[in-house]
């Protein structure tokens, strides 16, 4: 027996999942994960990490046998009390992620700086994890 099936039936079902997954990301107000792009060189790695409405004081980064952590917390907006407000969009509250890196990074000199609302880290890659040339000989 064929089933007539509608193409916007399956993407209407795909979407109403995608927003499922989402909106579990941020139950409770709190942020469950901040946006994370991962750069790599030969020398280095290059963390770049979204923390809008945050500051320098909000932020912990620490790095302890391969791993790095990232932990914060975002504080509510404050407005003055005549506004009422009708949507929230904007998470707040208490996160942390762990990062397992796949190369050996120099840990006295990593670097963390803020500003705009992104935490950019330079993780120095040891000697060991630098992409080596090897000369092919020929015979």
């Amino acid at each position: 027996m064929l089933m007539n099936r509608s193409p916007w039936g399956e993407l209407h079902k795909m979407r109403n999942e995608v927003d499922r997954l989402f909106n579990n990301s941020f139950q409770g107000g709190k942020i469950s994960f901040p946006f994370v792009n991962l750069y790599d060189t030969d020398i280095e790695m290059l963390m770049q990490i979204e923390l809008p409405g945050m500051s320098k004081d909000d932020i912990t980064v620490t790095y302890v046998d391969g791993d790095l952590k990232v932990a914060g917390n975002r504080k509510p907006f404050s407005v003055d009390g005549q506004y009422e407000l009708i949507r929230n969009e904007r998470s707040t509250g208490a996160f942390e992620r762990s990062y397992k890196l796949p190369v050996t990074v120099l840990n006295d000199r990593i670097t963390a700086d803020f500003a705009n609302g992104v935490l950019t880290i330079k993780l120095p890659k040891a000697e060991e994890a630098k992409t080596k040339k090897i000369d092919v000989k020929v015979n």
